[in-house]
């Protein structure tokens, strides 16, 4: 369990096993190797995969295809957070995956390292329902002006066609 919310179940897994996020000493940590599901069925029993620094070709072709049937055909879910070998960097540039993100990545060297930043929310952010913190509107501001900083980010080009942007880092400042 990754959360208080007993109904949620997480599985972490790493690009190897050095690669150990914050608090995870007390989880039950493999590799993407070990770990990622093994069969498409297996995959299904997910609701939502959040990929965050791990190289395009830690999978094999099956999973990759795996992956984008799981959203396309299947309606699950699919994040990719970042990272030094997420986006570009991590050579998903002209990939299945790239395919379906709601981004154009730039083709490679896309991180920005030693940057603390705050998303700009955007006016069709405030109510969109995904980044409802709070139900109330100024305690929703309030709550996310208090937010902390992250640190590092991958750029994008723009957003595709189809795609709502919800933040953005401001482009004045890198």
């Amino acid at each position: 369990v990754c959360s208080s919310d007993l109904d949620v179940e997480c599985d972490f897994l790493a690009k190897n096993e050095f690669a150990t996020p914050l608090g995870a000493e007390q989880l039950s940590l493999k590799t993407v190797k070990e770990g990622y599901p093994k069969t498409k069925k297996d995959l299904y029993q997910y609701d939502v995969i959040i990929s965050s620094d791990i190289p395009f070709n830690y999978f094999s072709d099956e999973q990759i295809q795996w992956t984008v049937d799981f959203v396309a055909k299947h309606g699950g879910g699919f994040a990719m957070v970042g990272g030094y070998d997420a986006f570009g960097e991590g050579k998903y540039s002209k990939t299945p995956i790239d395919r379906m993100l709601p981004v154009e990545m730039n083709a490679f060297d896309d991180h920005v390292n030693d940057v603390d930043f705050k998303w700009q929310l955007t006016d069709e952010a405030w109510s969109h329902p995904i980044m409802q913190l709070e139900k109330d509107d100024a305690k929703n501001r309030e709550a996310w002006a208090k937010l902390p900083s992250f640190h590092g980010f991958s750029r994008t080009t723009r957003p595709k066609p189809a795609a709502t942007t919800l933040a953005v880092v401001a482009d004045e400042a890198y």
